[in-house]
């Protein structure tokens, strides 16, 4: 995941993602080890920022608000789309502390009609 990738979908978090604690939590969301954390809670049905809530929750020095939060859900949606996934159009609790809910998503299916 690129910063221009996450800027595509949301355009309005670009500048947050790229200085201060936002940036520290986009380097850290676009590591390969956190899509694959990601993945693998989405295949049991988790909300994909499940598996680094507790990360992002200690980078904020355990004091974890709106709009990171939100923007660490937006990374979460981009590192998804960008990897092959789509939102499942379900949100689900977050077992942790500074969390709500969060999106789920599945495997895209893939096109094999080649368009």
């Amino acid at each position: 995941m690129t910063l221009d990738d996450f800027a595509e979908d949301f355009p309005h978090f670009r500048r947050r993602a790229a200085t201060g604690l936002g940036h520290r939590f986009f380097e850290h969301m676009r590591r390969a080890q956190a899509f694959v954390e990601m993945a693998a809670v989405t295949k049991v049905g988790l909300p994909a920022v499940s598996a680094v809530a507790d990360e992002i929750w200690q980078m904020a020095g355990r004091d974890l608000r709106d709009p990171y939060k939100q923007l660490v859900g937006a990374l979460a949606r981009t590192q998804m789309r960008v990897n092959g996934f789509e939102k499942l159009g379900v949100k689900r609790s977050i077992l942790h502390g500074a969390w709500n809910r969060g999106e789920v998503y599945r495997l895209a299916p893939a096109d094999v009609a080649g368009n």
